[in-house]
């Protein structure tokens, strides 16, 4: 017993020398701890970010995986490497729109919780706080989806209702705007959730009814303005009617047209043939082919009469009388038409 006690002090005595002699060699070993070896490990160690937010996928979830890298392993990094590191593992299109959005700055003017800050505000869920919290009320589990994965998305939807920053009277609005669900308050509830979102903070159900009141009142204002501006164009439309209705049996003498000559626009035209004025060039002319017919016309007549005086015969002289009279206006007519 004895010897084997001895030897098993010899035996702790010599790994007491082994761990002391490893000791003191890791000890006297140079360590690296250079920023730009610890910025390339912890790059190794983190996926690029590439925002989809249809699957969820924004940077404050990205973030939320790597947070502790950044804080704890990072923390021997100035905040401008961290920065460095952070902007690095962005994809190129969520890099240049965070550098334009930044614009005319620059990433190092800004810190590394700014710009953790700045990516989300930019790169989070493009949806009002209503949205997120109408999505959890109406959350529901698939036939195909495990208790396992659905309390997940229950515990996700929860965190995104934010029941904590919920107050009454917000989660009154709440169930007041949900209620609102047919299409005759489709308009109203638009703009109610409008309100919800720019008043969040001092809503209440007195404002959202007053609001909705406001509205119908405003449509009501619309309607009637609508009506009214409809009856005068009715009425405007009627009385173009009935003034087409009333128009002259003869046609003008000053300009021939369909119109009474208290409304001919040639009442007062100088004409270019006869320099007279109350009538345009083809009434002139009108004149003085109806005063050639006229002449033509007399003359046959007093042919026919004197002729009409030898003879004694009347049939004979109205059978000549319309004949000649005939041919007269016709004459007539043919150098009207040339």
């Amino acid at each position: 017993m004895q010897n084997q006690h001895a030897k098993d002090t010899e035996t702790m005595r010599e790994l007491f020398k082994e761990c002391l002699q490893m000791k003191m060699h890791i000890e006297a070993f140079p360590k690296t701890e250079k920023p730009e070896q610890t910025m390339e490990i912890l790059a190794w160690s983190i996926t690029e970010f590439v925002y989809d937010p249809e699957n969820n996928l924004t940077f404050e979830t990205w973030y939320t995986r790597y947070e502790d890298l950044f804080l704890v392993d990072a923390s021997k990094l100035d905040d401008v490497a961290k920065v460095r590191l952070l902007l690095r593992k962005l994809s190129t299109t969520v890099y240049n729109k965070y550098m334009n959005f930044i614009l005319p700055n620059r990433p190092r003017e800004y810190n590394f919780t700014t710009t953790v800050e700045k990516l989300k505000q930019l790169f989070g869920l493009q949806k009002s706080q209503f949205s997120l919290r109408y999505s959890c009320l109406q959350l529901t589990k698939p036939t195909d989806t495990d208790y396992t994965t659905y309390a997940a998305e229950v515990n996700k939807h929860y965190e995104n209702f934010k029941l904590n920053s919920l107050s009454l009277d917000q989660f009154k609005c709440l169930m007041f705007v949900l209620g609102l669900k047919s299409e005759a308050n489709f308009e109203i509830g638009t703009r109610i959730l409008t309100k919800l979102d720019t008043e969040a903070n001092t809503i209440n159900l007195e404002k959202l009814t007053n609001e909705c009141q406001r509205i119908i009142n405003i449509k009501s204002d619309i309607a009637l303005v609508e009506n009214k501006s409809r009856e005068n164009q009715v009425n405007r439309l009627q009385a173009n009617k009935l003034k087409n209705n009333h128009k002259p049996k003869t046609l003008c003498w000053f300009c021939g047209a369909m119109h009474y000559v208290r409304d001919c626009p040639f009442k007062y035209h100088k004409c270019e043939d006869c320099h007279n004025i109350g009538h345009k060039k083809v009434i002139a002319k009108r004149k003085i082919q109806q005063n050639q017919t006229a002449i033509t016309t007399s003359k046959i007549i007093a042919m026919v009469r004197q002729e009409h005086f030898h003879n004694h015969d009347p049939t004979v002289y109205t059978q000549r009388t319309t004949s000649q009279l005939h041919s007269a206006n016709m004459s007539t007519l043919k150098s009207t038409m040339c």
